[in-house]
């Protein structure tokens, strides 16, 4: 007995445990069976034990090392691309170039700023301009300013602190040795290289090459087109001056005038709105519980209203509306509502036994006519009998259409017959007689004639049966008699069409075919409706130009009445403005302040001299703060001047928009003349046979004409009008307030002139420049002249004088002005006054300048 032994099982050898082999299958026989030389050699299950068990060691460790082999090829493609990729950034020649260029011109553009920058008092070269401006505009107000805020906070500041204690010796001896060893190594090495070798070089190599290939360049294909963009910069730069002009001279007093008012109103409203805005929400949070409730209801009963109307709506309305629509919609449709005739009850009762017969015999015939549809467009005609007549009796006559188009087509016919009886035998004669049997194959002559003789023996039976009945035909006829229909059929045929009511459609029919067409005209008459024409053309045309004649001497009229009335009501306008103008206390006043307050200024002026000459500070320090004081003076009374300016202009721009009213009121008037006498003669000249190019021309001097005239009256509201000039009293007061004014602003910018001047020898000891160019040039400090005139003038630049200080005022005023102005200066209350609110008033101003000077110093100017 031979047992068979199992083969035992050996583990899978480790393998590698990277992402590269976790992801395949770990067979450990694919190997051993692929590769013939691992498979073992033993034939049967009874060879050796070891010879097995080698075999699959062997196989085992091939697989092992078949992993690793693989692991490390992985490995090897890894790195492969890395290294590749390494090799493509590298660098070409030229950007390594570029990059050294670029680093080297950094470096001495860097060695230029610091090297020339800070000895460049008025900044020649654009490097260091530009640069300047750089800090100027960017880092100074919006790069420092945080930093400095975020150094000083409160929270940092004592850090800042301590690194400056510790950091301030370092720095100091770092600049010292810096200045003591460095800058004369380099006043004395590479600034010499730089001036005798490296800008020598570039003046002799460089600039001649830029000058020979890029400055041609430049002016071969740049130039040019920059000088064709010229004349629209030009243009550009007219059209903005314009514009400046235009709002210097329009548009700016109004926009001060509306500032200064804006904000008195605002603060005088500003209060009030206050106090309502806090009366407003005191009254909602206290309405709120009570009214939230209240609405709450109301939309509820709002809604149940609603809903109760429309339930009343369709009950009483919807039924109404919807016949009204049945209504329209059968109205637009163009069909009857009823399609049959209506018995009247008492015809019902009296001929009720005929009605069977009628009706059993249009079945018959029904049954025995061919139905074909009838068209459309051919309703029933209906005749109304005449009020004397007690009954009605309607008699059927056959409706025949024609259809003739083709030889031999056979035609059947529909008989419409809707009938009411008159008497018992003419309904048993219809029932009997009248009525026959239409075969389909009958032909059309004798479907014809038959239905002819049936209508002639039924119109002649009901004449003999009934003598209170009238005959009404009702059926719809052909609208054209057939040409074969015989001679020998004993029928009137006019009357046949007189009874069925087609006489005068047939008539009128005939006589628009029969009209002959418009014979040649003849030379003659050609001649003679020409005359006629041309006739009636003058004719028109001077009635035209008559009418045309009377418009215009009416609007020549108006214009000259408008003229006179415009001047009238000018001259009354001015005339009370000037006597409301020389008694104006709001002019008045502002002129009176303008005058207190300018004297103020000066005042104050003056004690902050005193006072500032007393300080201990350094001269340094008291000229620019004193300039500062003095520039704040000058713009506070410019201010209130611009005050007094809108006051001015707030009065006298009333006075003009009554002018300009008047102005628009007339030349409305003549205008509306104008477009009446347009509409007159318009459609008269559009029809007119000749009219020509100059009646269109005289036409459209109408509006023309009123056009001018508006210009005219514009014109001779503003004084430029050559024709009239009217004078304007206003013009000589204001003359003189522009005068008083003048010599206010005069008297101010001498005095102003004075105490500065005297503040710059106290503070300033170099002023000999100055003072000659001021005794050189004694109009150089004269400022321009300030005019709060509303009114343009044509000569303001060209006064040869100036205007004493008190011009206008009587000698006896000024000297009681002076003696009044004396006593007053010499009571001690008066000058305490003068001087507290003086003083009050510039240190005010004295604060204004120091906080000015506090900013401008919190940001300290550092060379490049």
């Amino acid at each position: 007995m031979v047992v068979t032994r199992r083969t035992p099982v050996v583990p899978a050898p480790p393998v590698s445990r990277t992402p590269s082999s976790q992801g395949q299958p770990r067979s450990a026989r694919a190997p051993v069976i692929q590769d013939p030389s691992v498979v073992p050699r033993v034939s049967s299950p009874l060879a050796s034990r070891d010879a097995h068990t080698a075999a699959i060691i062997t196989g085992a460790s091939n697989n092992f090392k078949e992993y690793n082999d693989k692991d490390e090829h992985k490995k090897i493609k890894k790195d492969k691309p890395k290294k590749s990729g390494k090799k493509k950034k590298r660098k070409s020649t030229i950007q390594s170039l570029l990059d050294f260029l670029t680093k080297l011109l950094v470096l001495s553009v860097t060695i230029y700023v610091f090297a020339v920058c800070p000895h460049e008092a008025h900044l020649q070269s654009p490097i260091c301009r530009g640069l300047s401006e750089y800090k100027r505009v960017v880092l100074d107000p919006y790069v420092i300013p945080p930093i400095q805020a975020a150094l000083a906070h409160p929270s940092i500041a004592p850090y800042v602190d301590r690194v400056t204690e510790v950091a301030s010796p370092i720095i100091l001896r770092t600049q010292a040795e810096w200045t003591r060893r460095i800058v004369p190594q380099w006043e004395k090495r590479v600034v010499p290289v730089w001036i005798n070798r490296v800008v020598p070089a570039f003046t002799t190599r460089v600039v001649p090459q830029w000058q020979k290939y890029v400055v041609p360049q430049y002016d071969k294909h740049i130039a040019p087109r920059l000088s064709k963009l010229e004349p629209y910069v030009a243009r550009a730069e007219s059209y903005v001056e314009q514009a400046e002009v235009m709002y210097t001279t329009r548009i700016a007093q109004h926009v001060r005038t509306a500032t200064h008012n804006l904000q008195r109103w605002q603060q005088k409203t500003q209060p009030y709105i206050l106090l309502a805005i806090q009366k407003s929400q005191d009254t909602y949070y206290t309405a709120k519980p009570h009214v939230v409730p209240l609405a709450k209801r109301i939309v509820a009963e709002v809604q149940y209203a609603l809903l109760f109307l429309r339930e009343q709506r369709r009950i009483f309305v919807d039924p109404h509306v919807a016949k009204l629509w049945e209504k329209v919609k059968e109205l637009s449709r163009g069909s009857p509502a009823t399609s049959s005739s209506t018995f009247a009850p008492s015809d019902a009762t009296d001929f009720s036994s005929p009605e069977p017969a009628i009706s059993e015999t249009l079945e018959l015939e029904s049954t025995y006519a061919p139905i074909i549809p009838t068209s459309a467009d051919q309703p029933p005609v209906e005749t109304v009998p005449p009020p004397g007549k007690a009954t009605e009796t309607s008699v059927g006559t056959p409706s025949i259409e024609d259809a003739m188009t083709t030889a031999g087509a056979e035609v059947t016919t529909v008989f419409d017959l809707t009938s009411q009886p008159a008497s018992a035998s003419s309904s048993h004669f219809l029932s009997n007689s009248v009525l026959p049997s239409v075969q389909p194959s009958q032909s059309a002559s004798s479907v014809l004639s038959e239905s002819a003789l049936a209508t002639s023996s039924i119109t002649s039976a009901v004449a003999d049966s009934s003598s209170l009945s009238a005959t009404s035909v009702a059926p719809t006829a052909p609208s054209s008699v057939p040409a074969h229909i015989s001679d020998n059929d004993e029928i009137d045929i006019g009357a046949f069409y007189a009874e069925l009511g087609l006489d005068e459609h047939l008539t009128t029919s005939q006589s628009h075919e029969q009209a002959p067409l418009n014979p040649p005209e003849s030379e003659e008459e050609r001649t003679e409706r020409l005359r006629l024409k041309a006739e009636e053309t003058a004719r028109k045309r001077a009635d035209i130009e008559a009418r045309h004649s009377k418009w215009e001497i009416e609007l020549r009229s108006q214009m000259e009445t408008g003229l006179s009335t415009l001047k009238g009501r000018l001259e009354a306008i001015r005339s009370v403005a000037a006597a409301e103008l020389a008694e104006a206390p709001d002019i008045r006043d502002a002129i009176e302040s303008l005058v207190a307050d300018a004297e103020k200024y000066i005042k104050g002026a003056e004690i902050y001299l005193r006072n500032l000459k007393g300080e201990s500070r350094k001269n340094d320090e008291k000229m620019p703060l004193w300039e500062r004081v003095v520039e704040k003076v000058g713009v506070k009374f410019s201010e209130r001047l611009g005050v007094v300016e809108a006051v001015v202009s707030t009065w006298y721009n009333a006075i003009l928009d009554q002018e300009l009213r008047e102005v628009y009121a007339v030349a409305a008037e003549v205008r509306e003349v104008a477009e009446k006498a347009q509409v007159d003669l318009g459609l008269d000249y559009a029809w007119l046979d000749e009219v020509t190019y100059s009646d269109w021309q005289r036409y459209h001097s109408l509006i023309d004409a009123s056009e001018k005239f508006a210009q005219e009256a514009s014109s001779i509201q503003n004084g430029t009008y050559e024709n009239m000039i009217t004078d304007n009293p206003i013009i000589p007061i204001f003359e003189d307030l522009e005068l008083e004014v003048q010599d206010v602003v005069i008297g101010f910018e001498t005095r102003l002139r004075r105490i500065k001047r005297d503040g710059e020898r106290a503070f300033n000891s170099v002023q000999k420049d100055e003072e000659k160019g001021t005794a050189t040039d004694p109009d150089r400090d004269v400022s321009p002249e300030v005019s709060i005139l509303p009114i343009p003038e044509d000569g303001t630049g060209e006064r040869g004088y100036v205007p004493p200080v008190v011009i206008g005022r009587s000698k006896e005023e000024v000297l009681e002005a002076l003696g009044r102005a004396e006593s007053l200066e010499g009571s001690p209350e008066y000058n305490a006054r003068e001087d507290a609110d003086a003083g009050e008033i510039v240190s005010s101003l004295v604060r204004e300048a120091e906080d000015e000077r506090s900013e401008s110093t919190a940001i300290p100017h550092t060379e490049l």
